[in-house]
């Protein structure tokens, strides 16, 4: 799978989780305006996490010895690791505010996601 589209897929992942965490607690109106509107920071953030995060592991590691499902077996558990931890303090350090648990559980889902659309490449 090419990198542009593991981010749209990533992208479509993220906004759907994020939704059905937050989506009682917005108005029933104007749900689809507010949906629509999230894809662009949602598409910005799933972009810079993909390429700043996961796709430098890929693209510096890899040769002919390692494969990309050598890195993923690899690296994959220390990169959920420091991400479930980094998710967890902001989660806490939010108080558990309902936005931040949305965007964390749906950043951690989608990137453990993207670790494995780049390991079936």
């Amino acid at each position: 799978m090419t990198i542009i589209k593991n981010i749209i897929r990533s992208t479509l992942i993220a906004t759907t989780f994020f939704w059905l965490i937050i989506y009682k607690y917005v108005g029933d109106g104007a749900i689809l305006v507010y949906i629509f509107l999230s894809l662009l920071p949602i598409f910005l953030s799933c972009l810079v996490t993909i390429l700043i995060t996961i796709y430098p592991f890929y693209w510096i590691i890899s040769n002919d010895t390692r494969t990309n499902s050598y890195i993923f077996k690899t690296y994959f558990p220390y990169y959920a690791i420091v991400s479930f931890c980094g998710s967890m303090l902001a989660i806490i350090a939010s108080n558990f505010e309902l936005f931040v648990i949305g965007f964390f559980a749906s950043a951690f889902i989608t990137t453990s996601h993207s670790w494995m659309w780049f390991s079936k490449e």
